[in-house]
This record gives C-alpha cells, sequence and structure tokens, in this order.
C-alpha cells in the first residue's frame, strides 16, 4: 500500500494509536549501547518469545534495542508454523510471508504490569526495551517512537536498510505516553529523518 498524503498515513495508522488517561512518566532510558538499569529485558525476552524474530522488514512491527525485528507477520499466532531458533518456519507453504497482520497493541500481551489499559502496557513495553514501533508499506515507512527516545545505531541501520534515494518516504510521529502525537515529519531524506529523530 503506497499512501496518496500523509492525512491517508494518519487515517491508515491512527488504529495503531489511542488516548488513555495513563499519567506514567515519560522519562525513557538514554542508554544507546546496552540496557540500563530503567530497561526490562524481561520486556524484550517475552515478546521475542511471543512473537518471534524476523529478518523480513515488510513483516516487522517493532525494532528492538539491538536492532532485531519483531515478527509481526501473524505466524505466531497461524497454523502450519513450528518455532526454530527463534524464528517460526512454514512447515510447508510460507502464506504469510512479506506482509503484516498484527496490530502493534498486541504487545500489550507481552507486558505484565497492574495497569489494565493496553496503551499502558505499549508504553511500558517500548520505555522497557527501547523499542521503535515500524510499519513498512511499499516504498512508505512510518515509525512511531517516545519523546527523547535515543535510538541505538543497530536500530538507525536497519531504518536505512530500505531506504532508496528519493522514493522512501519516511513517516514519523513521536507520540507521548498518553497517544497523542506531539510531533510529527514526513521526508524522503534519511539525514533529515535521523536529524529529526535525535533532536525529538
Amino acid at each position: 500500500m503506497k499512501f496518496k498524503s500523509n492525512a491517508q498515513r494518519k487515517a491508515v495508522m491512527s488504529k495503531y494509536s489511542y488516548n488513555s488517561t495513563s499519567k506514567e512518566s515519560s522519562k525513557i532510558p538514554t542508554s544507546t549501547s546496552k540496557y540500563s538499569k530503567k530497561l526490562k529485558p524481561n520486556y524484550e525476552k517475552l515478546a521475542v518469545n511471543k512473537f518471534g524474530i524476523t529478518n523480513n522488514l515488510d513483516e516487522a512491527g517493532y525494532i528492538l534495542n539491538d536492532g532485531r525485528l519483531l515478527d509481526f507477520s501473524g505466524r505466531s499466532q497461524a497454523t502450519g508454523y513450528t518455532k526454530i531458533n527463534g524464528m517460526f518456519k512454514a512447515n510447508e507453504k510460507d502464506y504469510l510471508k512479506g506482509s503484516r497482520n498484527i496490530d502493534h497493541r498486541e504487545i500489550a500481551k507481552s507486558v505484565n504490569t497492574l495497569s489494565s489499559n493496553d496503551w499502558d502496557k505499549v508504553t511500558s513495553f517500548e520505555k522497557g526495551t527501547n523499542a521503535l514501533r515500524y510499519s513498512k508499506n511499499s516504498d512508505n515507512i512510518s515509525i512511531s517512537k517516545l519523546p527523547n527516545q535515543k535510538l541505538t545505531d543497530n536500530q538507525y541501520r536497519q531504518l536505512k536498510n530500505p531506504y532508496i534515494k528519493g522514493q522512501t518516504e519516511y513517516y514519523v510521529d513521536i507520540i507521548d505516553n498518553k497517544g497523542n502525537t506531539i510531533n510529527s515529519l514526513s521526508t524522503k531524506n534519511f539525514i533529515t529523518l535521523k536529524d529529526f529523530l535525535n533532536k525529538n
């Protein structure tokens, strides 16, 4: 799917974010090389165990702190797949190859918090793992991150992997812990993208 405008992109992506009444702090880890004391490796471990890892950016729902991609193709919930070494492999035909079929909010099932609100859990996962919400549609790449979230070199490497100069368009939303979009960007320039992410 190729978005014709930023408005169309926002309409499609709106189902992945919504407001909540959470009053959690918006502070997030600043470590870009390894887990700090604020990071929660168990969140990442639970997510990897549940969804598996993929090497295909078209199937990814999140880019983890170390650059690994969470498999949101739906293989983890489908029949005909077996998990081998952290990845779901097709027993016969891989009918989910190259597509993302799981809503980003499904990540809430990997987070054990006192809150029953899915958005609180999504935010807790992102703060606890430094994961970047990601969605690729044809030549369009949509990214959502927390304010002041510092991405790692491995995450930037994954963002640059599908980049084709003058063709790939990045759409970025900076979303606070209540689900409100506080800043946005659309650009076909990777340097502009990186500068915006670093400053927000």
